[in-house]
């Protein structure tokens, strides 16, 4: 695969609220800003992860160009999370649950599956893993999720057993996540980036860790890798409520920018490194963000508006820099989860709820949205990769 493939393809993780699909005209909402010329129009394959429900149970979907492939039988429910195209290969991130409450953690790869490694079993016999994200930089295969791991602690003769942060790489599991006060605490990977430069390989995953205080337990974001300080972990928020970090991307300088959402006000997030650099907007998330160079920095998501989730586009980094722009119109709930940007063009991957109330899985390009699914049953829409032909 080229190197503008391997720049092109971004993804977010599962996320826990669906939502419609109408065509909407894009609306800035930022003022003062000069119009913006309309970027050259591309030819481009695009494809786009999630589930379709099938009546029955949620089915993990892959679709190219709107043509719908199930990769799950819809014997157990199940999500696509993640897409990633290199060559004429095509990666996708599935997690499924099984009727005993069991998740397994998948690699879905040209029509074969993959069960990825899910660590020890509880005391019941069970194991839990979650596939959220992938990205195949050269030809290494990254997969971010969580799995399960055991201590002893003290002098207890039971191992403990919680779920913790997890890269795969090329099928090996590594621990990613901070394991907390006397490494109990539990944790998840929604993200994962790679990028090379000359000798030098960059890998950044994001997600969420909890910490213990006293009684307590509490959620904070997280990024492990970036700039020399690849292989740690780094807290991006300290707060009392904490926060989660859901998206990540390696700009051309090998830094990171990580977006997500704050527990303690409840804000949209945008850092750089380990470094908070802005708030996007109040009552709001952020799920997926892609970066060109240090100056040009999208984050997609959703904001609360008059008690509708309103899909949202932010453009730029600094403070006092943002300029917003609504994908949806506002009337029925939205959100946007993930954004891939080719010469200038906007593919981002959401979901709208549609008249009928049920949820569909739908993309923008340059705001036009495209339906993939008709809201007669619910739908999501998760990750897009887009090639240029």
């Amino acid at each position: 695969m080229t190197t503008v493939m391997l720049k092109n393809c971004i993804f977010s993780f599962s996320i826990l609220v669906f939502i419609f699909l109408s065509s909407c005209k894009k609306e800035d909402v930022s003022s003062g800003n000069p119009p913006v010329t309309p970027p050259a129009n591309i030819e481009a394959d695009v494809y786009v992860a999630g589930y379709s429900f099938n009546g029955k149970a949620n089915v993990a979907t892959l679709w190219k160009n709107g043509v719908a492939t199930d990769l799950t039988d819809g014997t157990n429910g199940a999500v696509a999370n993640s897409v990633f195209v290199k060559g004429t290969d095509v990666y996708v991130a599935i997690t499924e649950v099984r009727a005993n409450g069991v998740s397994v953690a998948k690699l879905w790869k040209n029509g074969v599956t993959t069960v990825l490694d899910a660590g020890v079993a509880d005391d019941l016999g069970k194991t839990y893993a979650a596939a959220n994200a992938v990205f195949v930089n050269e030809n290494t295969v990254y997969i971010a999720g969580y799995r399960q791991m055991s201590i002893i602690e003290g002098n207890s003769p039971t191992p403990h057993v919680f779920r913790v942060a997890t890269v795969w790489i090329d099928g090996s599991p590594r621990y990613v996540g901070n394991q907390g006060r006397n490494g109990l605490a539990t944790s998840a990977a929604y993200c994962v980036h790679a990028k090379s430069k000359v000798s030098a390989t960059n890998v950044s995953v994001c997600g969420v860790t909890s910490t213990i205080a006293e009684i307590s337990t509490y959620d904070l974001p997280f990024f492990w890798g970036g700039q020399n300080t690849n292989s740690q972990n780094n807290l991006l928020e300290s707060g009392k409520f904490g926060g989660i970090a859901y998206g990540c991307f390696i700009n051309d300088n090998l830094f990171t920018y990580s977006v997500g959402h704050s527990y303690t006000d409840g804000k949209a997030k945008l850092w750089r490194e380990n470094t908070q650099i802005t708030d996007l907007a109040d009552n709001a998330t952020a799920y997926g963000v892609y970066a060109v160079g240090d100056t040009s920095v999208y984050s997609v998501g959703f904001q609360l508006v008059n008690g509708k989730s309103v899909a949202k586009l932010w453009k730029g980094f600094l403070p006092g820099s943002i300029r917003a722009t609504n994908l949806s119109d506002g009337t029925k709930d939205a959100t946007a989860n993930a954004i891939q940007v080719i010469e200038g063009n906007e593919f981002i991957a959401g979901s709208e709820r549609t008249s009928s109330g049920y949820f569909a899985a739908k993309y923008w390009k340059n705001g036009v949205a495209v339906s993939l699914t008709d809201g007669i049953k619910d739908a999501a829409a998760y990750s897009i990769c887009v090639i240029k032909k």
